[in-house]
Order: structure tokens, then C-alpha cells, then sequence
């Protein structure tokens, strides 16, 4: 099938799209992501979902307090790790070039209140 010039950006995309799809299932506990983001060099941006989950499962499937009444280092080790994880994505900066005319353009937008977000979105989806 030939296809004209235009329809090649289509192309990009699509595939781009259904890379991305592949990336983010959730599957096996998002395996592909996961992988990604530990070999991700800085600057990056991590999926915050991913940790939130790691943490929610560590809070619930550890006891604050082992027998005895003595306090569960390991847990702690555990939520001590994932916020490490986080922390350390945070401490490279991007260093973004400063566009003039895009940083004046996003300054003057007009932005929608709260309230009138909130009617549109009931428009859109009525409760």
C-alpha cells in the first residue's frame, strides 16, 4: 500500500502511540516502566504512581511493630528506599533554554476559573 507524505506523521504517531501503550501496562507489576525509569539517566521524571503503589504495598503488607513491641526496621528500610528513589530524580535540574517569546505568550494566556472548569467538566460528563 502506498500512502501519501502526509499521512507518515500519522504513521509516527501511531506507532509512538502504541509503544507508549505497551510501556504503561500494568502488567506484571509495570515490569517494562520499572526497567525504564532504573535505567533512566538524569534529569528524569519518574511515574509517581508506581512508587505510591510500592509504598501503599509496603505500609499495608508490614507491621509497624514486630512481636515483642519492637519497631519493624525493615519496613522502614523499605519506605526509606522508595523515597530515596524519589529524592534522588529530583536532585539533577533541567536546564531548560528560556524562550522569550513562549515564556511571554504562556504569561498573558488566559486561564479558566475553577468554577467554570468545574461546569464545563459537568457539561461534558453530568454526574
Amino acid at each position: 500500500t502506498v500512502f501519501p507524505f502526509s499521512f507518515f506523521p500519522f504513521l509516527f504517531f501511531a506507532q509512538s502511540h502504541n509503544e507508549l501503550c505497551d510501556l504503561i501496562t500494568p502488567g506484571k507489576n509495570f515490569r517494562d516502566l520499572r526497567a525504564l525509569q532504573d535505567n533512566a539517566v538524569p534529569p528524569s521524571l519518574p511515574y509517581i504512581g508506581i512508587f505510591m503503589a510500592d509504598l501503599t504495598f509496603i505500609d499495608t503488607g508490614n507491621d509497624n511493630l514486630l512481636p515483642g513491641g519492637l519497631i519493624n526496621f525493615s519496613k522502614c528500610r523499605l519506605i526509606y528506599s522508595q523515597i530515596r528513589q524519589i529524592l534522588a530524580a529530583q536532585n539533577t535540574p533541567y536546564n531548560f533554554e528560556v524562550i522569550l517569546s513562549l515564556e511571554e505568550s504562556l504569561t498573558k494566556m488566559h486561564v479558566l476559573s475553577p468554577d467554570i472548569l468545574g461546569e464545563m467538566s459537568l457539561q461534558r460528563e453530568p454526574r
